[in-house]
């Protein structure tokens, strides 16, 4: 498989893991049709280390961003796990979203506390192919600063976040259940999935742009390495968590934390001109996701592979805040081509990781799960001066 004699090619520094990708062959903004596609074009390179260009029709940016696994999964922790980018990007979403709708009510919430809880169930288990990955209902809490204390009672405060986190950009992947859609192939050559094809048209292989990618990285400081993660008192066996201080014209300043089982934390910017979307950041969480269950099952399963790319493509409707338009936020399905190079493997062991891959991953389940997001106000006020 592609971690068999594996290195870190990440290495131990997170300055430089997330960047600008305006330049990276890989970029495919120009390419994207629709006005809110977000089109991730992802690539192994050494053990579950993966590498993805994410890029948003939407905002005209491309992002690269890398992610890794922690020692729970014998990785080497030398970037975010694929379900913190997920969390990362839901607070961003959210927290958009209750300064976009305060402002339309005239409310000048100033500083205040947001954090994202997401949390996720195991069935079964890969090695006997009964594993079920699932999404459990998520908690966003939001915690009053002093401006917002002195301008909204709790109960008020609760109205305003309930009604944005209703209409926020990303929740429109949770309201109903959206089955992904899959392409995959295999040396090239098409496969018979089980699972139904994208509606839209099949796409190039990758590789000769994942392949172009220069070996250096520019130093930035979207994102960089923590300390180990709170352990989660909930009792969920996988528990993530992001959280910050929204800052009124500020990018989004976040902690991330895989708190079940526990591992390191993770600091990221989100938003503004200077870091990546909220569309972004959950994108790149599902495309890395969905990678890792492969890597996991070939493994188990001692399928030889020797390498994995992706292109998958995501489209989320505007905020009804921020749109203007109060309307909730539409999605449509993940839409997902997997590119599979194996001297060994027959297609009958590629379509059956694929298959198996989606029923464990995630954030395909949580997709395909409608979920009712718990909102929180915290009793405790945080100073903002």
């Amino acid at each position: 498989m592609v971690w068999r004699n594996a290195v870190n090619v990440l290495g131990s520094e997170a300055q430089g893991l997330v960047f600008d990708a305006v330049d990276a062959p890989a970029n495919q903004v120009s390419a994207l049709t629709d006005s809110g596609a977000c089109r991730m074009v992802a690539w192994s390179v050494s053990g579950f280390q993966k590498v993805g260009v994410l890029s948003n029709a939407a905002t005209g940016r491309a992002w690269r961003m890398a992610s890794d696994e922690g020692p729970n999964l014998h990785g080497w922790d030398a970037a975010p796990p694929p379900l913190g980018f997920l969390s990362v990007g839901f607070a961003l979403s959210f927290a958009e979203e209750i300064q976009a709708l305060a402002r339309l009510r005239g409310i000048d919430l100033g500083r205040f506390g947001i954090s994202v809880d997401n949390f996720y169930s195991v069935d079964g288990k890969m090695r006997d192919k009964t594993m079920h990955g699932g999404a459990l209902p998520f908690t966003v809490t939001v915690t009053p600063g002093q401006n917002t204390g002195q301008t909204l009672d709790n109960a008020s405060l609760m109205a305003l976040v309930s009604d944005a986190v209703h209409v926020a950009s990303v929740a429109g992947a949770v309201r109903e259940q959206w089955q992904g859609q899959f392409r995959g192939y295999l040396n090239q050559r098409p496969l018979a999935l089980s699972h139904p094809a994208p509606v839209s048209a099949p796409v190039a292989d990758p590789r000769p742009i994942c392949e172009a990618q220069g070996a250096g990285r520019p130093v930035s400081h979207i994102l960089t390495a923590g300390n180990w993660s709170r352990a989660s008192t909930t009792g969920h066996p996988l528990h993530v968590s992001a959280g910050g201080m929204v800052v009124p014209d500020a990018p989004l300043d976040l902690y991330q934390e895989l708190r079940a089982p526990c591992g390191s934390g993770w600091r990221f910017l989100a938003g503004g001109a200077d870091a990546p979307d909220a569309a972004s950041y959950v994108s790149a969480g599902i495309g890395f996701c969905f990678m890792t269950q492969l890597e996991i099952l070939a493994g188990l399963l001692d399928v030889d592979l020797n390498s994995v790319r992706l292109v998958q493509d995501t489209r989320f409707g505007q905020g009804g805040a921020s749109s203007g338009t109060g309307q909730p936020a539409t999605f449509a399905p993940v839409e997902t081509h997997i590119f599979v190079e194996s001297d060994t493997a027959s297609p009958e062991q590629v379509v059956e990781l694929i298959d198996l891959a989606e029923r464990a991953c995630y954030l395909h389940a949580l997709c395909r799960t409608a979920l009712k997001p718990l909102v929180r106000i915290s009793e405790t006020q945080i100073e903002t001066s």
